[in-house]
């Protein structure tokens, strides 16, 4: 019997979408339940900072009956930022996969089940990727090379024309050259909407560094997960990304510290002090 994990970590939520996103992990969760009899456990971790109006709704939503999801709502002490919210619930774990899941995501029913068939039949594999795509039904490219601060700056806070001028850089950097209806594997970093992950390594790796308090904390966590297991964009899992967050407004500041810290984890600190830990 395979044993699945989510979590789903919040701040200030839309509590409609969420309740649509919820329903959406319902329905998977109920083919994956068909096949191998096991019910999902969803962790919903609330870093909302004990806001009571959405305690209450949250507790509205959650009062359906959820036929093949065991939930579990998680109010944090304080908000930490999104790695912590995740790692809160690292240690409990049970479960064979565990899925790190925003709240703006709607699975297809069948993404669990295919997603749990490529883990079993390819053991190197440490997490899995799905195919993502808009509400409109266009894919997004997200198997990137590694964030540098040029890459960020260019596409976080650069006008259009600086854009344009960079537009092959930017194309090569968001991974435009692959075949994206293909299985793709080494890829460092993924979009952090959907990981798939084996509980075991992620475990191992002992979740996301809790330094990153929101922005490249998924890219730094996929880029560790190579150096001790494959990675996989897997077409066949398919979800859709509303895209509720962005570099923009009071997350400006946040999006270029952690610009700076994944540079100085990655690049300038190996380069002044020699390879150290990642």
């Amino acid at each position: 019997m395979i044993k699945l994990s989510v979590a789903i970590v919040l701040h200030q939520p839309d509590l409609e979408l969420l309740q649509s996103v919820i329903v959406s992990y319902e329905k998977a969760a109920a083919v994956f339940y068909e096949k191998h009899h096991s019910k999902v456990v969803l962790f919903i971790v609330d870093n909302s900072e004990c806001d009571v109006e959405i305690d209450n709704n949250f507790s509205r939503i959650t009062s359906s009956s959820f036929q093949y999801l065991d939930l579990h709502y998680v109010i944090a002490i304080k908000n930490g930022g999104y790695g912590t919210g995740n790692n809160i619930v690292l240690p409990a774990l049970k479960s064979d996969y565990h899925i790190i899941s925003n709240p703006d995501v709607l699975l297809d029913d069948k993404a669990l089940v295919l997603a749990a068939e490529y883990m079993q039949s390819n053991q190197n594999v440490g997490v899995l990727s799905p195919a993502i795509f808009s509400v409109a039904g266009v894919q997004y490219y997200c198997c990137k090379k590694d964030p540098c601060m040029k890459s960020q700056f260019l596409r976080g806070f650069a006008p259009k024309p600086i854009k344009k001028r960079f537009s092959g850089y930017l194309a090569r950097y968001e991974g435009l050259h692959y075949d994206y209806s293909q299985v793709i594997q080494g890829v460092s970093n993924f979009s952090g909407c959907f990981l798939f992950y084996r509980t075991d390594v992620l475990q191992q790796l002992k979740g996301f560094d809790e330094r990153f308090f929101m922005y490249n904390e998924d890219a730094d966590l996929v880029r560790r997960t190579l150096l001790v297991a494959q990675t996989a964009y897997v077409p066949s899992v398919k979800l859709v990304h509303k895209w509720s967050r962005g570099s923009h407004g009071k997350y400006r500041k946040i999006a270029i510290l952690s610009a700076l810290q994944y540079s100085w984890k990655w690049f300038l600190r190996r380069s002044v002090k020699g390879l150290g830990s990642v």
